[in-house]
C-alpha cells in the first residue's frame, strides 16, 4: 500500500470513527432532550428511541452524499418545532396512555386529545428521524469502504467513544443547546470537507443553537439539567396566583398591617416549586413556628405551608423520632421535619445529585446543613440491600417518579423501591418497635390499592393507610404504616385531621422486581400508545420497502432478526442490572458501554477465528440458546440464593451479559460475509425497532419473560441463516 493510500484509509477511519460518534451521542441528546422538555415524552423515550433508529437505518440504506447535506435544515426543523410546542404550551401536555399513568389527566383520554397528541409527537419525531436519515446517510457512504467487520468495529469504537462523552457532559448538567456542540464540531467538519453550501450546511445548524438557547420560562425560574431529568424552580409568588401576593386583596388576608403582610410575603420569598420535566414535583417550604405564625397573615399562603405541614409531620404523631432512614429526601423536606420533632440521627438518601445540591443551597431550613444529618446520593433499592443499620423509623418519601431508567427501558427509577421484595428489606432494617412509612401520591383507586397490595404481600399483614382530611385539599397522600405496632394492634392513630383509609378485597397485581411496573393501570390494552406506534411502524416498513425488493434483499433478514434480539436483551439487561446496581444513569451509561465492549472483542475474535468450527452458526446458535436458558431460569434466583454480596452481584451481571456476547459473535460472523455492508447495518437498525417495541410487553409479563421473546426473535434469524446457508 502506497503513503498516500494508507494515508486515505487512515483518514476514512477517522472519519468514520467521527461519524459514528455524532449518530449515538445525537440519539442520546435527542432522547434525554426530547424528554426533558416534552411531556410526551417524559415516560415514553420508546418513541424518539425508534425514530432514531428508523432514520438511522434509512440513512445507511440509502448511503448518499447528498442526503447529508440536509443534516443542518432537518436540526433546525426540529428545534423550531420544539420551541413551537414550548411557546404554546403544548409541551406540557402528558401523552393520554390508557396503560402507563404519568400523572396525566386520565379524563383526558378521548378520541380529539389522542388525534392532537399523536400529531404533535408525528411532527415532534419528524425532526430526529430527518437529522438522523441524515447522519445515517453518511455513516452509510463511510461504511462501504471498508471490509464489513472492520467498518462495523470503527463504528462500534466511535459508538462507545459517543456513549462516554455523553455521559460525561451530562453529569456536568450542561444545557441542551450546550450538550449539542460536541455532535456539532464533527458535523462542521463534513459540511466544510464536502464543501456544502454555507446557506444549506452552516448557517442552519447556527440558527438552531441559538433557537435551542433561546429562553422560553419566565424569568423568575431556574433551570437545570440533571443527570435523569429537567428541573426548573418557581418561586411561590410566580407558581401560585398573583393575587396571593396583593396586599390590597383585603379578603385574602387576616391582618391589614403593612409589616405583618410584609413579614408573610418574606416567608413566601423562601418558597418555591420544583417541577421534574415539566410536571409538578415537590415544594421547598419553610415549616418553622417561627414561620408558620409570619405568614398566618396571609390565608391562601397559610393554607398551602399548614398542608404541607400536616403532611411532613404525619409520622410524628404516631412514634417519637429516634434514628431515621429517609429515602427520596428530595431537597430535605422530610429532613426538616425530623429535626423539628427532635431525632437523633437522619440518614437523608436522594438519587439526584442536583436535587440535593439545590437543597443545600436554597431549602429555607438548610436541614442538610444539620451535623444530625448525613446525606447519601444513592438509588433508595441499592441504599436497602447494602445497609447494615437498624432505624426507628424508615420513611420512604413522595418518589412517585416520571423518569425512567436508561434510554428505553420502561422501568421508572423509583420502581424497585416500591416492589414487594424491596418493602421485605426495608422491613429488616426496622429495630424491633420500630414503624416503616410509605407515602404515595394516590390520585387513583387503584394505584393505592396496588400499594397496599404490595405492602401487605410484603409484611404478611396489612398496613394502616392515613390521609390528611382536611376540607378543600387539592394534594392528595395516603401514608402507609408497617412495623411491629400495625400487626400486633397497638399503633396509636394520629387524630384528627387525619383520616384512616379502609381498603376491602385486594385484586391489584403485587409489585415484584420482576414486575416492578407500579404505573401500569389495569386496562389490558393501551390503545393511544399502540395508535402512535402503528403509525411509526408503518413508516418504518415503507422506509424498508426499498431494501426488500431490492436484489438479494431477503439475504439481510438474519440482520432484523438480529437486531431485534440484541436492543430486546440490552434494555433487558439495563433493567436487571439497576436491580443490583442502582437505578442510576451511571448503571445505564456503563451497561450500555460494557455491551459495547463485548461487541468489540466478538469482531476481534471473529475476525482471528472466523474460519474456525467454533464460529459456525449452528455452534454459536445453540451456545446463544443455553445462555439464554440459564439467563432465564437462575438469574432471578441467584437474587434470593443467599451468596456473599460480591459474588451474588457478579454471578448475576455475568448472566445477564453472557447472552449479548453470544449474539454479538453470531452477528460479528454473520456481518463478516455481507456483500453490503451499509444495507446488512441498515436492516440490522430496522430490527432493533421492533427490539424495542417489543420491550413494552413487559408491563404485562414481567422482565423475565423478555427473554423468551429473545429466544424466538433468535429462532427465527437461526432459521433465516440455516436458509440462507442452503
Amino acid at each position: 500500500m502506497s503513503d498516500s493510500s494508507e494515508t486515505l484509509t487512515k483518514k476514512l477511519r477517522i472519519e468514520l470513527f467521527l461519524i459514528s460518534f455524532v449518530s449515538l451521542y445525537f440519539e442520546l441528546l435527542i432522547i434525554r432532550w426530547l424528554s426533558g422538555d416534552i411531556r410526551f415524552f417524559t415516560v415514553f423515550r420508546t418513541f424518539p428511541l425508534v425514530a432514531c433508529f428508523v432514520g438511522l437505518g434509512l440513512g445507511c440504506a440509502l448511503a448518499k452524499p447528498k442526503v447529508f447535506r440536509m443534516c443542518g435544515i432537518a436540526l433546525l426543523a426540529t428545534v423550531l418545532f420544539e420551541k413551537i410546542l414550548a411557546v404554546t404550551g403544548i409541551r406540557f401536555q402528558m401523552f393520554p396512555s390508557a396503560g402507563i399513568y404519568s400523572w396525566q389527566d386520565m379524563s383526558a383520554i378521548n378520541l380529539p386529545n389522542i388525534l392532537l397528541c399523536t400529531e404533535c409527537v408525528m411532527l415532534m419525531l419528524a425532526g430526529p428521524f430527518a437529522v438522523m436519515t441524515c447522519i445515517g446517510a453518511k455513516l452509510g457512504e463511510l461504511f462501504n469502504k471498508f471490509r464489513p467487520l472492520t467498518a462495523y468495529s470503527i463504528d462500534v469504537a466511535g459508538a462507545i467513544a459517543g456513549s462516554i462523552v455523553f455521559a460525561l457532559v451530562s453529569f456536568v448538567g450542561l444545557q441542551p443547546w450546550t450538550l449539542i456542540i460536541p455532535a456539532i464540531i464533527p458535523l462542521c467538519y463534513f459540511i466544510f470537507r464536502d464543501k456544502v453550501n454555507v446557506t444549506l450546511g452552516l448557517l442552519p445548524i447556527v440558527a438552531a443553537v441559538i433557537t435551542m438557547a433561546w429562553p422560553v420560562d419566565q424569568p423568575q425560574t431556574e433551570t437545570y439539567w440533571s443527570p435523569y431529568q429537567q428541573l426548573t424552580l418557581h418561586p411561590f409568588k410566580q407558581y401560585f396566583a398573583p393575587e396571593w401576593s396583593n396586599t390590597k386583596k383585603t379578603a385574602l388576608w387576616t391582618s391589614k398591617d403593612p409589616e405583618k403582610q410584609k413579614a408573610a410575603l418574606g416567608v413566601v420569598d423562601r418558597c418555591y416549586v420544583m417541577l421534574l420535566n415539566l410536571g409538578p414535583y415537590l415544594s421547598s417550604v419553610d415549616l418553622t413556628p417561627e414561620a408558620l405564625d409570619a405568614v398566618a397573615t396571609s390565608k391562601p399562603f397559610s393554607m398551602r405551608l399548614n398542608m404541607e405541614l400536616r403532611r411532613y409531620q404525619l409520622p410524628y404523631k404516631m412514634k417519637s423520632p429516634g434514628d431515621i432512614l429517609i429515602v427520596g429526601s428530595g431537597t430535605g423536606n422530610d429532613v426538616a421535619a425530623a429535626l423539628r420533632n427532635g431525632a437523633n440521627h437522619v440518614d437523608a438518601v436522594e438519587l439526584d445529585p442536583v436535587i440535593i445540591d439545590i437543597g443545600k443551597r436554597k431549602h429555607p431550613e438548610h436541614p442538610y446543613a444539620s451535623d444530625k444529618v448525613t446525606v447519601t446520593c444513592d438509588d433508595a433499592r441499592h441504599f436497602f440491600n447494602n445497609c447494615s443499620k437498624n432505624y426507628d423509623m424508615v420513611i420512604l418519601g413522595g418518589l412517585n417518579s416520571q423518569t425512567v431508567v436508561g434510554q428505553g427501558s420502561s422501568v421508572r427509577v423509583d420502581t424497585y423501591v416500591h416492589t414487594k421484595d424491596s418493602i421485605e428489606r426495608a422491613l429488616g432494617l426496622l429495630k424491633p418497635d420500630g414503624l416503616l412509612m410509605l407515602t404515595s401520591y394516590d390520585t387513583l383507586d387503584w394505584l393505592g390499592e396496588r400499594v397496599f397490595a404490595t405492602m401487605s404481600a410484603a409484611a404478611g399483614y396489612a398496613p394502616r393507610v392515613f390521609f390528611d382530611n382536611t376540607p378543600n385539599m387539592t394534594v392528595f397522600w395516603d401514608t402507609f404504616v408497617l412495623g411491629a405496632a400495625v400487626k400486633n394492634g397497638t399503633l396509636t392513630a394520629p387524630g384528627q385531621p387525619y383520616s384512616e383509609k379502609i381498603f376491602g378485597a385486594m385484586s391489584e397485581r403485587v409489585v415484584t422486581d420482576d414486575w416492578p411496573y407500579m404505573y401500569v393501570t389495569p386496562v389490558a390494552f393501551d390503545g393511544p400508545y399502540w395508535f402512535v406506534m402503528s403509525i411509526v411502524l408503518l413508516i418504518a416498513a415503507f422506509s424498508a420497502a426499498p431494501l426488500v425488493v431490492k436484489k438479494n434483499g431477503n439475504q439481510f433478514w438474519q440482520m432484523f432478526f438480529l437486531g431485534a434480539g440484541f436492543l430486546l436483551l440490552e434494555l433487558k439487561s439495563i433493567s436487571q442490572l439497576s436491580l443490583l446496581y442502582g437505578s442510576t444513569w451511571l448503571t445505564s451509561s456503563i451497561v450500555i458501554d460494557v455491551i459495547l465492549l463485548m461487541v468489540l472483542a466478538a469482531n476481534f475474535i471473529v475476525s482471528r477465528l472466523g474460519e474456525s468450527r467454533l464460529m459456525k452458526q449452528t455452534v454459536l446458535y445453540p451456545f446463544l440458546f443455553l445462555l439464554l436458558a440459564a439467563n432465564y431460569f437462575t438469574a432471578t434466583n441467584a437474587l434470593h440464593a443467599g451468596l456473599p454480596p460480591l459474588i451474588h452481584n457478579a454471578a448475576i451481571t455475568v448472566v445477564s451479559l453472557l447472552p449479548l456476547f453470544a449474539a454479538s459473535l453470531i452477528f460479528s460472523s454473520a456481518f463478516k460475509k455481507v456483500e453490503n455492508p451499509s444495507r446488512a447495518l441498515a436492516f440490522n437498525l430496522f430490527g432493533a425497532v421492533l427490539g424495542g417495541l417489543l420491550e413494552y410487553a413487559a408491563n404485562y409479563t414481567g422482565i423475565r419473560f423478555l427473554v423468551l421473546i429473545a429466544c424466538g426473535l433468535y429462532s427465527i434469524a437461526f432459521l433465516v441463516s440455516f436458509r440462507e446457508d442452503r
